[in-house]
């Protein structure tokens, strides 16, 4: 029998936000975060704008993020959809653990 999603954990949004803003490995601010905009589709902003972002206005629910992207690179660490979780090491990712991929990103950017 194949693999499916299924077989893969994915961690939550919380999950991947405490671990970027607290790990001293990641520095928000290499991060953008891509968001369901209800009327206009995906959407991206830099992930430190969001932590800040205070107004009710212009909040946005954990639940309409989508993606992770690492910048410069605009790797994909994290993604709902697709299943991919290189902040963990879970999911659908293929760059391994987290420790090794920000080994890999400290070197390439």
């Amino acid at each position: 029998m194949g693999t499916s999603n299924l077989d893969f954990a994915n961690h939550s949004t919380i999950d991947v936000l405490s671990r970027i803003q607290w790990d001293p490995v990641y520095k928000s601010e290499d991060f953008v975060i891509g968001y369901l905009e209800r009327f206009e589709g995906i959407k991206e902003m830099p992930l430190d704008l969001w932590l800040k972002e205070s107004t009710e206005e212009d909040f946005i629910p954990q639940h309409r993020i989508k993606y992770f992207k690492k910048t410069p690179s605009e790797e994909v660490v994290w993604n709902r959809d697709d299943r991919i979780d290189k902040i963990f090491g879970s999911g659908l990712g293929d760059g391994g653990s987290d420790r090794e991929q920000s080994r890999h990103w400290d070197r390439s950017t």
